[in-house]
C-alpha cells in the first residue's frame, strides 16, 4: 500500500487493524517512513495545539460578555457546543481503540509522573520573573491546567526552552496528550538540555495513545543515550511492548 496513503488515513483515524499493524512495523523498521511520519504528525499537533488555545480564548470572551447581554442563554449553548467540537477534533485524529487499551493505560499511569521542578526553585519573598513564579508555583502545587497556561504566556515572553518543556509536562499531566506531544518535540528541535526526559515522555504518551511503534521509537533513543535518565525503565517497558 502507498506510504502517503497511510500516513493520511492514520491521522483521519481511518486505519483498519491490519493496516495498524503495517503502519507500526514500517515506524520501527523504515527510516525515511518514520522521518515523514513523525515530520507530519508535529505539523498536525502543533496546528490543534495553537488552535485550541486560541479558541480557548475566544471562548473565554464570550463568557465575559455572557453576563452583559440578554443573550445569555444562546451564548451558553454556543460555547458548549464549540469546546465539545474542539475536544472531538483535537483527540478524535489520534485515537485508535482497541482490547489492549486497557493494558497501555496500565503502563503509562504506572510509569508517568511529571518531572521534578529542577530549574526555577521557588523562594518565599522572590519576585524576580512574575511568570514563571506563577507557572512553577502551580506546578509544584500540580494545578496543571493553570501551570500550563502561564507556562505558556511565560514562553511567549522568554522564549526559554525549559519553559515548553515544563508546559509539555503540564499538558500531559492535565490529559491533554497530542498538546503535550506537539509541545515537547517542538523543544527538543530546540536543541533542549531535557532531550533524554523528552525522549521519555514522548514514549509514555504514545504508549497512552496506543501507538506503540513511535512509542517504542522514542524508547529506544531513551536507552541510547548518555544521561543515563530511565534507561532501566524504558528497557521494561520495551519488553513488554514486544
Amino acid at each position: 500500500m502507498n506510504k502517503s496513503l497511510l500516513i493520511d488515513k492514520y491521522l483521519t483515524n481511518k486505519l483498519s487493524s491490519q493496516e495498524q499493524n503495517i503502519v507500526n512495523q514500517l515506524l520501527s523498521r523504515d527510516r525515511e517512513f518514520r522521518k515523514e511520519f513523525l515530520y507530519i504528525q508535529d505539523v498536525q499537533n502543533a496546528i490543534y495545539f495553537l488552535e485550541r488555545r486560541r479558541l480557548k480564548k475566544e471562548l473565554q470572551e464570550v463568557e465575559k460578555l455572557r453576563s452583559k447581554t440578554r443573550r445569555s442563554i444562546f451564548i451558553r449553548r454556543w460555547s458548549i457546543a464549540a469546546s465539545i467540537t474542539l475536544l472531538v477534533g483535537i483527540f478524535g485524529l489520534n485515537l485508535f481503540k482497541n482490547d489492549s487499551m486497557t493494558n497501555f493505560d496500565t503502563l503509562y499511569n504506572t510509569h508517568f509522573s511529571p518531572y521534578e521542578n529542577i530549574v526555577h526553585p521557588l523562594q518565599r519573598g522572590e519576585s524576580n520573573d512574575y511568570l514563571k513564579n506563577i507557572a512553577f508555583t502551580a506546578y509544584e502545587k500540580q494545578q496543571y491546567q493553570e501551570a500550563a497556561d502561564a507556562f505558556f504566556n511565560a514562553y511567549k515572553k522568554n522564549e526559554e526552552p525549559e519553559l515548553l518543556f515544563y508546559l509539555g509536562i503540564s499538558l500531559l499531566a492535565n490529559k491533554e496528550y497530542n498538546e503535550g506531544n506537539a509541545v515537547l518535540k517542538k523543544c527538543l528541535h530546540l536543541n533542549s538540555k531535557f532531550e533524554s526526559q523528552i525522549h521519555w515522555y514522548l514514549g509514555l504518551s504514545h504508549i497512552k495513545l496506543n501507538k506503540i511503534g513511535t512509542a517504542i521509537y522514542y524508547l529506544k533513543l531513551v536507552g541510547s543515550t548518555k544521561q543515563g535518565f530511565k534507561q532501566g525503565e524504558a528497557k521494561i517497558l520495551l519488553e513488554k511492548l514486544k
